[in-house]
């Protein structure tokens, strides 16, 4: 029998948006309420049900820490603003409890699990992290796509912006993801932040990401604080503006445009662009001479190749949005 405890700040529109009619009011504790919510079309119950239902109340609830509950309800409620955006950011108003929840000053390091089935996180996810981490962790569920947890950096010492040790620590995890996850969950971090300030700030761009991960997923492996700074940038720029990079024209040509993705992931390297494409450099040549008929742009050139980038992205989205 699948049931689950869950908690919500008080009298809050977010715990209308997650109480349904089957769940059961448990108790409430500094205005944060928990529930226990229970299969739908269950309405009566066996001895041997009511038993395993006790005993995951007292384990589950027994070991729940009240402060370390109130604070993934804060967090979130903070990184979920509405009224901030990468643009735009607003002041942080941190209560004293906060700080004393947790030793900021050690670092701590957030991290994002992405993935695009609408559904409930697995516990076992959880239990699989924390095999794998072994380190002080805690989580918060954002959404059916979105899970955030922050490690504490005290034992893995990954230095403040040294960018070797958190790429190494990140390819890890996402291995270990792939190797024991079913289904593909994209990963964004940043570096350790021994501010809560800072923990918000960078947690509200995680979650901005998310917007253009889903956009395109199958041109994103792994978020770091240094990849994909022109995805953030574009996909930041309202919808009319982006319609300046869309040209009429562009070549509906798969062995044009695979190689302009070639070219590009070799930074415009000839040699190694034709080495990889499995023809001769005049063929490649050949090729971004109809790429320049076709668009006007010389992508030997930087400035136009960075356009021309920009546009094959656009396109891309466009042909993601189709599929949904």
């Amino acid at each position: 029998m699948e049931i689950e405890i869950y908690s919500v700040s008080a009298t809050t529109e977010k715990e209308k948006d997650q109480k349904n009619n089957h769940d059961i009011f448990l108790f409430e504790k500094d205005h944060i309420r928990t529930y226990l919510r229970l299969p739908r079309e269950k309405q009566d119950f066996t001895k041997k049900e009511i038993v395993e239902m006790i005993a995951y109340l007292k384990e589950n609830l027994l070991n729940e820490d009240p402060e370390q509950t109130r604070l993934q309800e804060w967090l979130k409620e903070q990184w979920m603003d509405k009224s901030y955006t990468n643009t735009r950011p607003t002041m942080i108003q941190i209560p004293a409890w906060v700080n004393k929840v947790k030793n900021w000053n050690q670092g701590w390091i957030p991290i994002l699990f992405i993935k695009q089935r609408h559904s409930e996180w697995d516990h076992s996810l959880i239990e699989l992290l924390h095999s794998y981490l072994e380190f002080d962790f805690f989580e918060v569920t954002i959404s059916e796509t979105m899970l955030m947890i922050v490690i504490s950096n005290l034992e893995l010492k990954i230095p403040y912006h040294q960018s070797i040790e958190l790429e190494e620590f990140a390819y890890g995890l996402q291995a270990m993801i792939q190797n024991e996850w079913e289904e593909e969950i994209k990963i964004g971090l940043h570096y350790p932040i021994d501010q809560i300030e800072d923990l918000i700030k960078e947690g509200r761009q995680l979650l901005l990401d998310e917007k253009w991960v889903m956009r395109l997923w199958q041109q994103v492996d792994l978020l770091l604080p240094w990849t994909h700074q022109l995805e953030r940038l574009i996909f930041s720029i309202p919808e009319d503006g982006l319609k300046l990079f869309k040209p009429l024209q562009w070549p509906n040509d798969p062995e044009l445009n695979k190689t302009l993705e070639v070219f590009f992931e070799e930074n415009l390297n000839m040699s190694e662009t034709a080495r990889r494409l499995y023809i001769h450099r005049n063929t490649l040549q050949y090729r971004l001479e109809k790429i320049k008929q076709a668009t006007n742009l010389d992508v030997k050139k930087f400035e136009d190749a960075v356009i021309a980038k920009i546009i094959m992205m656009l396109n891309k989205d466009d042909g993601q949005n189709a599929q949904n």
